[in-house]
């Protein structure tokens, strides 16, 4: 009897043992589930960009107007040095010798022609010999070209170029004066000078007598 009750007591922890496996397996511990997945939140938004400011156009350079140079004035012409820097010789009544004052006359004209002739290389000067209204027209024409040509040896004698020095007769014509008096008369029995490009010299009378 002892040896069956050893034997059910063997049998009973068996049995005990095997239900307590089979129950160890059966409650095997279940791995933990994963933390559940959060999403991240979405990015905030970008602020808005600030308002587009208008761009103000840049103000153009100033321009800086250079002041304008006048125009150099333009250099006179032989006519204008003759009439400006040359004066007229003047003669007593029917003579046509120089006098002091037209010999002074006459080398201060000789000074400027140099220059202007200088300056105006390809031109010639005419000497006009005048007289006034007293006597005939040929008579005056006569001693007219006698004034010239003593004007024109004068000047000669001075160092001006006698070729670029051309002699001519007006005698009474083209008087400066008309009135019949001394003082007029006097103004119209002299020479002067112009540019040869403006005047032409022409023949003479062949008249000796004058006044």
């Amino acid at each position: 009897m002892k040896n069956i009750g050893k034997c059910a007591a063997w049998f009973g922890l068996i049995l005990l043992l095997a239900m307590t496996a089979a129950c160890t397996k059966k409650v095997a511990i279940a791995p933990a589930p994963p933390p559940p997945q959060v999403e991240a939140p979405p990015p905030p938004a970008p602020p808005p960009p600030p308002p587009a400011i208008a761009a103000v156009p840049a103000e153009p350079a100033p321009v800086v107007v250079e002041p304008e140079t006048p125009p150099a004035p333009p250099a006179p012409t032989i006519a204008e040095r003759l009439a400006n820097e040359v004066q007229d010789a003047f003669f007593d009544f029917d003579q046509s010798g120089l006098r002091p004052d037209a010999r002074d006359a006459l080398t201060a004209d000789a000074a400027a022609l140099k220059l202007i002739m200088r300056d105006f290389p390809n031109t010639t000067v005419v000497i006009e010999g005048y007289c006034d209204e007293r006597g005939s027209a040929e008579y005056n024409i006569a001693l007219g070209d006698r004034r010239a040509t003593m004007a024109h040896n004068f000047l000669g004698d001075l160092g001006v170029p006698a070729e670029r020095l051309l002699s001519i007769s007006y005698g009474k014509e083209r008087p400066q004066c008309t009135e019949p008096n001394e003082a007029c008369w006097q103004k119209n029995r002299r020479v002067h000078f112009v540019a040869g490009e403006e005047q032409k010299p022409r023949l003479l009378s062949g008249a000796e007598a004058g006044n």
